[in-house]
C-alpha cells in the first residue's frame, strides 16, 4: 500500500476535511463498547483505507500526510484520559514509546467506512461552505422610511415695548385741560362756560391755589392714559370743580 499523498484530492491543509482521532474515538465510542478496542478498530481503519496525517505542535506548516503502513508499525492507545499513538515494540519487554504529534482521518474516508456516523458531519459541512442561491422571484425587501423629524417652530421675538415718556403739565395747561373735559362732561359752572366777570382766568387761579396737590397726581394719570376719572372722580366720587358763585 502506498501514500495517502498518492490521492491527489487529498489536501493536507484542506482543515475541514480533516477530523481530529480523539474525535473520531468519541463519536465510535457514543455507540457503546469498549474505548481500547474501538481504538484497535480506529488503527485497523487507519493501516487499510483511511488516510491520516501527522501535525507538529509549533508551526502550521508542519503537516506530513502518513503512509498506511505507519500504522503497521504503531497502534492506537486508549489511557483512560486521552488517545496516544504509541510504537509498537519488537518484544515485550521493551520500552513503549510514544509518538508526539496530533493525528486526523480524512472525513470522506471515515464516511465511506462509516457512513452511518460521519456521513451527517460531511453534510454539515458541505451546507456551510455552499454558497446559498438566491429563491426564485425573489422580490427584494422595501425598507420602510422613517417619518422625518420636524424642527420645531422657532417662535418670533415680541416685540419691545418703547419706553413710555412722562412729560410734565403747567398749572395752565392743566387748568385749560380739566376745564375742557369738565365741559364735556356738562358739570361746569354756567359762569365759567359764558366766561362773565372773568371766570376762566378765576377759575385758573382756583385750580393753581386750592389743587396743588391734585397737579402732580393727574401729570401722572394722564401721562400713563388715565381719563377724567382720575382727575376729578366723575364716577361718583372726589371733589367737585369750584363754584365761581
Amino acid at each position: 500500500m502506498g501514500k495517502a499523498d498518492d490521492d491527489p484530492s487529498i489536501n493536507p491543509f484542506d482543515d475541514g476535511l480533516w477530523l481530529a482521532l480523539e474525535r473520531v474515538h468519541r463519536v465510535l465510542w457514543q455507540q457503546g463498547g469498549d474505548p481500547q478496542v474501538i481504538a484497535t478498530d480506529v488503527s485497523e481503519a487507519l493501516a487499510t483505507d483511511v488516510p491520516s496525517m501527522k501535525r507538529g505542535h509549533e508551526f502550521f506548516t508542519d503537516r506530513e500526510l502518513l503512509a498506511f503502513e505507519y500504522w503497521h508499525d504503531n497502534d492506537l492507545r486508549w489511557t483512560g484520559e486521552r488517545l496516544v499513538s504509541v510504537r509498537r515494540p519488537a518484544h515485550s519487554l521493551d520500552r513503549i514509546l510514544t509518538d508526539e504529534g496530533a493525528f486526523y482521518a480524512w472525513l470522506p474516508a471515515l464516511v465511506a467506512r462509516w457512513p452511518e456516523l460521519f456521513g451527517p458531519l460531511l453534510s454539515a459541512l458541505s451546507t456551510e461552505t455552499k454558497p446559498k442561491k438566491p429563491a426564485r422571484n425573489a422580490k427584494p425587501k422595501r425598507r420602510r422610511s422613517l417619518p422625518l423629524k420636524k424642527s420645531p417652530e422657532k417662535t418670533p421675538p415680541e416685540p419691545q415695548k418703547e419706553p413710555t415718556v412722562v412729560r410734565h403739565l403747567t398749572a395752565k395747561e392743566l387748568a385749560a385741560l380739566v376745564a375742557q373735559r369738565l365741559k364735556q362732561s356738562g358739570k361746569i359752572p354756567a359762569d365759567i362756560e359764558h366766561g362773565r366777570h372773568g371766570a376762566k382766568a378765576k377759575f385758573a387761579r382756583l385750580l393753581r391755589t386750592k389743587m396743588k396737590g391734585r397737579i402732580r397726581q393727574s401729570q401722572l394719570a394722564l401721562a400713563s392714559g388715565g381719563t377724567s376719572k382720575t382727575i376729578w372722580g366723575t364716577g361718583g366720587s372726589g371733589p367737585s370743580p369750584p363754584s365761581t358763585s
